[in-house]
């Protein structure tokens, strides 16, 4: 039985694995990534399903909890009921379970594929049709809604298109925002929504590849100076309908990761516009006020372990002359840089809801419950 780790990485699926452990498939998340949810509250998003090579996940809430089918088991070794002399030693003896053993992603996720590039990994745009949107108001998804106005839309609409496969058994148009690497033309996957939908294409360019949606508002031949980053494309465009009095148009610059931020996408933003200032505006929960400080210390060239201890209530975090704790509740970019001694040229936006687009849309129906005539009550003699 093969045991070297590469081995295991380019076999054996991290979806094989959770759904052993009682993992189920949450078909509403979209098709890629996946996310899985166990009884124990502990979500996993999962990307490049079809591909085990190139297949890594990441812990809602978790942030040190992600990686490839090796960390997986290894933050979950107690879960698999064996005994093991060391944890190298019990990773293996967990996974020699799943070396040869048949997997069907199909029936796993209830989903089908596109064939060549779920066993490739690799995204290629001939097999979409691409369209631009010739009037802001065709993007009723973002419209109608997430309350996304046609003044914004405007704004964003060479950076917003139509993207359709030619595989005809899947042909849904799907509103996509192109994943490109900073300072490169080639589009490198789409992310899509659409009702009660939201996935990206196929193919692995987030993490090893780094690229991420990106729309600069800058004249053409100019460097932003302020660049928004976030989860989504949908949050940074409603960052910008809320905010953008507050921040100089001209020269700023709307980034999305599509969901989980990877080193690799921080560093191509950072590495492209060195001296950018940054603001965070990622989603007002513990996963979003970490991604801001990883940022941090990327953009500060500083190594930095994050450590979530849940029994504590706290996160510990190690640089390399200095660890500290802060606590959950108290967790924010200025509280890391005063214990870190850390001064990126940073802001962090937090939103009044669960992210910027909810703000938005609490706005709107606000002010249509403003305009709404009240209705006068009958006063009984």
């Amino acid at each position: 039985m093969a045991s070297d780790f590469l081995y295991y990485r380019q076999n054996v699926s991290v979806i094989q694995v959770a759904e052993s452990l009682g993992y189920t498939h949450n078909p509403r998340a979209g098709q890629n990534p996946v996310e899985y949810t166990h009884p124990s509250e502990d979500n996993i998003v999962i990307t490049n399903p079809s591909n085990p090579a190139s297949q890594v996940y990441f812990t809602r809430n978790q942030d040190s909890n992600r990686g490839d089918v090796i960390e997986f088991v290894r933050h979950r070794l107690d879960w698999f009921g064996i005994t093991y002399n060391n944890p190298i030693h019990g990773i293996k003896k967990v996974l020699d379970r799943f070396v040869n053993v048949p997997f069907d992603l199909d029936k796993a996720t209830g989903q089908n594929r596109y064939p060549s590039e779920a066993q490739s990994g690799e995204f290629s745009e001939r097999n979409y049709q691409v369209i631009q949107p010739k009037d802001p108001a065709d993007l009723s998804y973002l419209t109608h809604e997430r309350k996304i106005t046609t003044e914004t839309l405007a704004v964003f609409s060479p950076y917003i298109s139509f993207v359709q496969t030619t595989n005809h058994q899947y042909n849904y148009r799907n509103t996509g925002f192109a994943f490109k690497v900073p300072g490169e033309p080639e589009v490198r996957g789409y992310e899509l929504v659409n009702y009660r939908f939201k996935g990206f294409t196929p193919g692995e360019y987030k993490g090893r590849v780094g690229a991420s949606w990106f729309a600069s508002l800058t004249p053409e031949g100019m460097k932003p100076t302020h660049i928004v980053v976030s989860e989504s494309a949908i949050d940074a465009m409603s960052f910008y309908q809320l905010y953008q009095h507050r921040l100089h148009r001209e020269s700023t610059a709307y980034v999305s990761f599509g969901g989980a931020m990877s080193n690799q996408q921080a560093l191509n933003i950072i590495n492209q516009y060195p001296d950018a200032k940054i603001h965070t505006a990622f989603d007002n929960d513990l996963s979003g006020r970490l991604y801001t400080i990883r940022l941090a210390a990327i953009k500060s060239q500083i190594p930095l372990t994050i450590t979530r201890q849940p029994e504590r209530g706290d996160i510990l975090f190690e640089l390399p002359n200095k660890k500290f704790t802060i606590p959950d509740d108290q967790l924010r970019l200025e509280a890391f840089k005063k214990l870190s001694g850390l001064r990126p040229l940073m802001r962090e936006h937090r939103s009044q809801g669960k992210d910027f687009n909810q703000m938005v849309q609490d706005r709107f129906h606000a002010q249509q419950h403003a305009k709404t005539p009240k209705v006068q009550p009958h006063w009984k003699r």
